[in-house]
């Protein structure tokens, strides 16, 4: 049998396709799967980091063991840590939120190097952080539905790039109009995870 390449153009709408299943699940379900989203978004971002940061200072048969041992490393002490991770990951989204409103409202230039840039996300690091690890209950709820709106935008943009067969170049208008939805579907999967938490409860009490 012969080698059959794989078509690269079934890839990314596959992996859209993912993001927005995913999307779902977090948005609705997110705070009754709290456990293993913080499990694998610590382990990503762990693996993230070693890849980046490790790896390229290892020998090239071996670079791989850097970000496989610190996504380990990362997923077994995520739930243990319950608090470090909820203060990292929604301080990570408010990160985003926050460089999103300064490049959407306030003109300021994508430029991650930027100062402002930086400045700006380093506040919305602490500004969502800082909560989160303070009222876990509540912001478990919150951040997953935030991620899955992200992951929502994330595969619904990628779709449309597809369809246009370009990626577009980040404009202001796209940035807002970005935000408005990312707004939008946070404040419905968290009216929804509130809502299915509290039936919960009362349930749980009664029984």
């Amino acid at each position: 049998m012969g080698d059959y390449p794989v078509n690269e153009g079934y890839l990314v709408p596959v992996a859209a396709t993912l993001m927005l299943a995913t999307a779902a699940i977090w948005l609705f379900y997110g705070w009754r799967l709290y456990w293993l989203f913080i499990t694998l978004l610590t382990g990503a971002a762990a693996a993230i980091v070693g890849w980046f940061f490790v790896s390229p200072h290892l020998d090239p048969e071996i670079q791989y063991i850097a970000p496989l041992l610190m996504g380990m490393a990362g997923a077994v002490i995520a739930v243990p840590l319950n608090r470090v991770v909820a203060f990292a990951t929604s301080g990570a989204l408010g990160a985003l939120v926050a460089v999103a409103v300064a490049v959407g409202f306030c003109n300021v230039a994508p430029d991650p190097a930027a100062p402002e840039i930086l400045a700006v996300a380093a506040a919305g690091f602490l500004a969502a952080g800082i909560p989160a690890a303070i009222f876990v209950k509540f912001l478990k709820v919150l951040s997953t539905a935030g991620y899955g709106a992200l992951l929502a935008i994330l595969g619904v943009g990628t779709i449309a790039c597809v369809l246009l067969k370009e990626t577009p170049r980040i404009k202001a208008e796209f940035v807002i109009a970005a935000l408005i939805a990312w707004v939008v579907l946070t404040a419905l999967g968290t009216l929804v995870q509130w809502r299915s938490l509290v039936i919960h409860k009362a349930q749980t009490q009664q029984g």
